[in-house]
């Protein structure tokens, strides 16, 4: 006898011995388990944004803080002392000091933006990311 292409075949393995858990418990299962976990990770979300809105606005305030110390120094030539104006040396020690507060000033503004982007120096064990 020939067999005919149109006759059906069995599957070759045959079915589980213990029925699969129906799509929709597994569904079930799978979105509880993803709300519980954004919960729980939607305080530490909160936190780092709190953190992040910090970092922003002590570089904001560095920003600041660096424009003014440059400005007073560039202007210091034409900025009128007073009677502080007698002392001498007054315009040069008043120079170091704004150049030491712009040093300081860009290092606050460097570290605000390293804590913003949360740059990290990463750890390698050789020594070479590669």
């Amino acid at each position: 006898m020939e067999t005919s292409a149109a006759t059906p075949t069995r599957p070759p393995h045959p079915a589980a011995a213990s029925p699969s858990p129906s799509p929709s418990s597994s569904l079930r299962l799978w979105r509880s388990a993803a709300q519980r976990n954004v919960r729980n990770q939607w305080s530490r979300l909160s936190a780092a944004k709190e953190q992040w809105l910090a970092a922003v606005a002590d570089g904001r305030a560095h920003a600041s803080a660096l424009v003014n110390a440059h400005l007073c120094r560039r202007n210091m030539p034409a900025t009128d002392l007073g009677v502080l104006k007698d002392m001498p040396g007054i315009r040069d020690k008043a120079n170091s000091k704004l150049v030491l507060r712009e040093e300081q000033y860009s290092g606050m503004l460097l570290s605000a933006y390293k804590e913003m982007g949360m740059v990290e120096e990463p750890q390698y064990s050789n020594g070479s990311p590669y």
